[in-house]
């Protein structure tokens, strides 16, 4: 009953809903980087696909393992998540602040660039 309390007190479900909405703004801005084909979510959960080639949402070879680099890419710049095959996934705490929501989306945008810049080094040899 005292986390129930703790919710109450600190307003947690109220702030998520103002912290969501300021994640997936900021989750958005990332679609005009190359490789991201795809972010959607609902309230502070929130998914990063990366994509071999956007336009024709061709993935990346399941060999390259793209999802499972943007995990260790991500974790490390500070940021602990998982993966589902090339989508990164997000469900921050409720306790989250504004400025770490930024820096998520911070993190999560220099993590894509660099794992869509290894993978298309790789394409060739595969």
């Amino acid at each position: 009953l005292r986390n129930l309390q703790i919710y109450d007190d600190e307003n947690l479900v109220e702030n998520a809903a103002g912290l969501g909405q300021r994640l997936q703004t900021g989750l958005k801005t990332l679609l005009s980087e190359d490789g991201v084909g795809d972010v959607r979510g609902l309230g502070f959960i929130a998914g990063v696909e990366l994509m071999q080639d956007v336009e024709k949402r061709k993935p990346f070879p399941v060999e390259l393992n793209v999802g499972g680099r943007m995990v260790n890419a991500c974790r490390d710049r500070g940021l602990i998540s998982r993966n589902l095959a090339d989508c990164y996934l997000l469900a921050p705490p409720l306790c989250t602040t504004p400025e770490q929501v930024d820096k998520i989306v911070e993190i999560v945008r220099e993590s894509a660039i660099e794992t869509v810049t290894w993978a298309r080094r790789q394409k060739s040899e595969i």
